[in-house]
């Protein structure tokens, strides 16, 4: 018992003592550990404290040689140093931090080491984010630095998509829970900072629409909120960048709007910000063309920089400033003299003198430099025929260029050594020199291009490629037409159809659509009139004749584009502004993913992702905006116009500067120049008065002694409203259609049996303010309309609406279940702009009537719509669309073929001419041929002369495909072919039953 418990005891002992040393091993242990932690964070202390140390060693080294102006590429070192060191630092002072990539920053941006400075600034932003202490006065100002040096590498894609739009809906939204002036303060100014950058993105991108949508962004921001000096000098900044853009965009209303914004805004300024104001007075005195003003404002600038200039320290920032801005005020007025006043005065090699040696004991970077100088030194000594002088300034423009590695400059000294050489006569070197040229800007066979516009998008071309080409084009077509060489013909013939290539293929609608409407038909001009000399040469071949009629399409594509687009006024839709934004920005970024090399590139990852987002725009403008969109048929080759030709004889007619011209697109192609200008100015204005006032007029062009049939009129410039069916004596007898762009108008696949959609409105006792203006049978009620539905409905025992029910809603509904359409009805369009066109449908209000829009929108099936309305065109000569606004809406809606008017036409004669047309119709006559035998029949029919006249028979065009339309009879119609036949059989049967009862 005892020695249980003494065993019981000492156990108890044992595990006690063992509890004991635990717990002794288990404090040591601890104390090791916490030893341990002290020591390794007293080690991270130290290295901290090294690198700290270290850093701020080489910083303070780098602020030392700043100090005494020692500024050389050894500091770039330093400053590696100094970051180096302290990336390493775990516990960042974020001042610190901060200052030094700042000045990491500057140094190599401002030493033309912009991408490296790019990667500084993004190496700082990586180490911020990833900090918990966050400062947004430091973050906004890092990321302004970083969209400063994308803006300068080209990179604006990127630095709007990712930089600059986020961080303005990051401000929005800091501005909403700040309440601090100060705070608040800030925010404007960093947002009119980072507007200030985009602004300036969307002008190196070329991007029209983002410059609107941006500029609509920024104006209700230019109303200054605060006083502060840095805030005032962003909002003055942008004022002026703003107007600047506007000047670009040839919105000079704008442009001086903001220029007094401008002048009057409540801002310190300085002599710098006096001299800018002064240029942009000059600005604004060239587009006026007032010598006067012009003149004033540069002796005003010129005066402010001789009194100022001793203000500041020699090469001081704001030095050198001042002096570059007096560079840009003698390089303006070397150009005003040049282009206005006069090219040979020897004061413009004066002022382009004193520019370069303003500017040439300071270290040239890509804003401070003479080589604008050297170009205007150049195009002055071109200009005087002085091509050695040429010569020497533009070896000075690439070795300057290629000094400050600078692309686009060396890429305008190819331009401009192509001129040199056009300028000298020599054809080998103006061939060499253009082949460089093209192989410079990534063009490697300039066919392809030609002939297949859309590769144009895989280059580097740009708004600027246009004008360079355009400017090359007409020298090289002078020196040509001047030497009479067929082959350099060929070459500047080449120059314009890549200008072509290039408008047809870009985004150039916002930027000032009157200069490009300008330039396009200088294009044409130039096209018609190197074909009528190389005719001439005898070296115009088929190839040739078919180039210039598809630029002529495309050409004349390009301008419905612009006037549908002015005429909407897209530039103050701020959702297609956005949607037109986009698609660029997409197509930029596509284009880039498409050029990249390496295929393993995380952009490529991403290429899907853009290619469905842009077919998704695409899909929203063209659905939203269809006039946008007018060219269903895409771009026609070369190819197919010769399978065209070969099924057809197209007779295209352009009306150019010195006449006009008629392209035979058929199996034997030709070109002829049929009248002068002053011939058919006097046709044009003869048919106008004859028409409008019936005086006797008589066919008076005449193509020549050939052979054809049926012919398809297409048309461009000034023809758009004259009867050329009737005009050109060659077509009488023949069958005519007319056709809105070169392609074929066979219907491809199976014609369907027609059903018919006939609609007449009563406009008895209905009034509106279109019915004191319109006319048809000398009032607006139109009593033959109504017979002539009538018969066309029992005829073809179509669908017929008439009086109360021939509204809007009923054809829209209607309208896409039926395939020949007859709207017996009023139709305006204004003679001022043909895009405000609409049909009468019954009704009183704007909402009862059919507009150009709403016609678009339609969703049609259509073999034909016939508009029996008057009113639809004859007025104001278009160049651009003419009567063909109603034809084209319809045909983009989905009709085949369309009949309209080019004047008005009588209410009576109307009627008799379709009630014939649709007869025709029905023996299964072609569309062309039944509108020829009705036009013949009602003048054959008239006894009284008065009314053979053109104007009541000639108004009439078909436009379109002419295949001849599958009528089915109705059930009651077959019966009457199917009773004798019965009754035949019922006789044969009772004759037969009679000799067998008799049998």
């Amino acid at each position: 018992m005892r020695t249980n418990q003494t065993s019981r005891i000492i156990s108890y002992l044992l595990t006690f003592s063992l509890m004991l040393f635990l717990l002794a091993c288990k404090k040591t242990e601890d104390s090791s550990f916490n030893k341990q932690i002290n020591t390794h964070v007293e080690s991270i202390i130290e290295t901290d404290r090294i690198n700290d140390s270290l850093s701020k060693k080489f910083y303070q080294q780098v602020q030392d040689s700043i100090a005494v102006n020692n500024i050389n590429p050894s500091l770039i070192s330093l400053l590696d140093s100094t970051t180096f060191y302290y990336d390493k630092v775990k516990v960042k002072d974020l001042n610190y931090l901060n200052e030094i990539y700042k000045l990491n920053y500057s140094f190599r941006y401002y030493q033309n080491d912009v991408e490296n400075a790019v990667l500084k600034i993004k190496q700082f932003l990586k180490i911020y984010n990833s900090l918990d202490n966050k400062d947004y006065k430091i973050e906004l100002p890092a990321i302004d630095y970083l969209v400063n040096g994308l803006l300068r590498t080209s990179d604006c894609s990127v630095a709007i998509d990712d930089y600059i739009k986020p961080t303005v809906r990051k401000i929005d939204s800091l501005i909403k829970i700040e309440s601090t002036p100060e705070n608040l303060e800030f925010l404007e100014t960093a947002k009119l900072s980072l507007y200030q950058n985009h602004l300036s993105c969307t002008q190196v991108m070329d991007n029209g629409f983002e410059k609107i949508k941006v500029l609509k962004e920024i104006e209700p921001l230019l109303t200054p909120k605060y006083k502060g000096k840095d805030y005032l000098f962003q909002i003055l900044d942008l004022i002026n960048n703003v107007s600047d853009t506007y000047h670009a965009l040839g919105d000079y209303d704008k442009f001086q709007l903001y220029l007094h914004m401008y002048e009057n805004l409540p801002a310190e300024r300085d002599a710098i910000d006096k001299q800018i104001l002064m240029d942009r007075y000059m600005m604004h005195a060239t587009n006026v063309k007032s010598d006067s003003l012009f003149f004033k404002y540069y002796d005003e600038s010129n005066r402010i920089y001789q009194t100022s200039r001793n203000e500041y320290p020699e090469f001081s920032d704001e030095y050198i400033t001042i002096a570059h801005w007096q560079r840009i005020a003698h390089e303006r007025k070397a150009r005003y003299l040049l282009k206005h006043v006069n090219s040979s005065d020897k004061e413009i090699a004066t002022l382009l003198h004193k520019a370069i040696k303003l500017v040439s004991s300071f270290q040239n970077d890509n804003y401070i430099n003479p080589i604008n100088a050297y170009k205007n030194l150049v195009e002055y000594h071109l200009a005087n025929k002085r091509i050695d002088s040429a010569v020497f300034y533009l070896n000075k423009h690439l070795k300057k260029s290629k000094t400050l590695e600078d692309s686009y400059h060396i890429r305008d000294n190819y331009f401009l050594n192509t001129l040199v050489k056009i300028q000298s006569r020599n054809k080998d070197s103006i061939i060499r020199s253009l082949n460089d040229y093209y192989k410079h800007l990534g063009i490697s066979n300039i066919d392809s291009f030609i002939n297949k516009p859309e590769l144009l998008k895989e280059t580097s071309l740009s708004e600027s490629s246009v004008k360079r080409f355009i400017k090359l084009a007409h020298s090289l077509h002078r020196t040509a037409t001047n030497n009479q060489d067929d082959v350099l013909l060929h070459k500047s013939k080449e120059l314009f159809l890549l200008s072509t290539g290039l408008i047809n293929q870009m985004n150039l609608i916002v930027n000032n659509n009157s200069n490009y409407v300008i330039q396009i038909d200088k294009i044409n001009n130039a096209l018609v009139q190197i074909d009528d000399k190389l005719s001439q040469l005898n070296a115009l071949n088929e190839d040739d004749i078919f180039k210039t009629v598809i630029a002529l399409e495309q050409n004349h594509s390009v301008e419905i584009k612009l006037k549908s687009r002015l005429y909407k006024n897209v530039k103050n839709d701020s959702v297609l502004l956005s949607w037109l934004s986009q698609k660029y920005s997409l197509e930029k970024r596509i284009k880039k993913i498409s050029q990249e090399q390496s295929k393993d590139s995380i952009s490529q990852f991403s290429y899907p992702t853009l290619v469905n987002d842009l077919n998704n725009v695409n899909q929203n403008i063209e659905e939203n905006y269809p006039y946008l969109s007018t060219n269903k048929q895409g771009q026609i080759t070369i190819s197919s116009l010769k399978s065209l030709a070969s099924q057809q004889t197209s007779h295209v007619y352009y009306n150019g500067d010195d006449g006009l011209y008629l392209y035979s697109v058929s199996q034997n192609p030709y070109t002829i120049r049929l009248l002068n200008n002053e011939e058919f100015n006097n046709i044009n204005h003869r048919t106008i008065q004859s028409i409008a006032n019936k005086e006797p007029l008589l066919p008076t062009i005449n193509i020549g002694n050939k052979q054809f049939t049926n012919v398809t009129i297409t048309r461009y410039g000034a023809t758009q409203n004259l009867p050329l069916h009737y005009l050109v004596s060659n077509y009488a007898g023949k069958n005519i259609s007319y056709s809105l762009q070169l392609q074929s108008h066979q219907f491809d696949g199976d014609q369907r049996p027609s059903s018919s959609l006939i609609i007449t409105p009563s406009y008895t006792n209905v009034s509106n303010s279109l019915a004191a203006v319109i006319e048809r049978s000398g009032s607006y009620s139109l009593p033959f309309a109504r017979d002539e539905a009538t018969y066309i409905s029992k005829l073809f025992d179509g669908t017929l609406f008439i009086d109360e029910d021939a509204t809007k809603e009923k054809y829209i509904e209607n309208a896409p279940n039926h395939n020949v359409h007859h709207l017996a009805m009023h139709a305006v369009i204004d003679e001022e702009n043909d895009y405000d066109a609409r049909l009468l449908f019954q009704g009183e209000n704007d909402e009862d009537f059919l507009n150009l829009e709403e016609i678009y929108k339609l969703h049609l099936n259509a073999d034909l719509v016939t508009l029996s309305a008057c009113n639809t065109a004859y007025g104001k000569i278009d160049p651009i669309e003419g009567a063909m606004s109603l034809s084209r809406a319809f045909q983009y809606a989905g009709a085949r073929a369309t009949i309209t008017s080019l004047w008005r036409v009588p209410d009576r004669e109307t009627s008799i001419i379709m009630k014939s047309f649709y007869s025709h119709l029905k023996k299964g006559q072609p569309k062309d041929v039944a509108l020829r035998l009705a036009q013949e029949e009602y003048v054959s029919n008239q006894v009284e002369e008065e009314f053979k006249h053109p104007y009541y028979w000639a108004g009439f065009i078909l436009t379109g495909d002419t295949n001849p339309i599958i009528y089915s009879d109705s059930p009651l119609e077959n019966l009457w072919y199917v009773i004798p036949f019965i009754l035949l059989l019922i006789v044969l049967y009772i004759t037969l039953s009679r000799k067998r009862k008799k049998q």
